[in-house]
């Protein structure tokens, strides 16, 4: 922000939050169907699925040895914890959630 509180002109804009993965078709395939959107690139060894070939969007890169995260043993890294409850479900995991699981 500057001095006036007004936000300073934009440098540059996220384009893409990469996932590291051992079968980036498998994973972005489950995400292209969890979020109703379109695999618009795919190679080899990276696969992007955005709303569209021109917006932001998740994209998962072959990262060969690559062990998914193993809650909770620190052994294995991890960014996040999902969450057990979702507000407003009434066994506290909402449909989406057990479907996404």
């Amino acid at each position: 922000m500057s001095a006036a509180g007004t936000m300073a002109s934009m440098i540059g804009r996220l384009h893409h939050l990469i996932l590291d993965c051992s079968d980036p078709l498998a994973l972005a395939t489950f995400y292209s169907e969890l979020l109703s959107q379109p695999i618009t690139y795919r190679s080899d060894d990276f696969v992007v699925v955005a709303e569209n070939d021109t917006t932001s969007g998740l994209a998962f890169q072959l990262a060969p040895g690559h062990q998914p995260p193993d809650w909770p043993d620190p052994a294995r890294p991890w960014q996040s914890v999902p969450s057990r409850r979702t507000p407003g479900s009434v066994s506290g995991w909402s449909p989406a959630s057990c479907r996404a699981l």
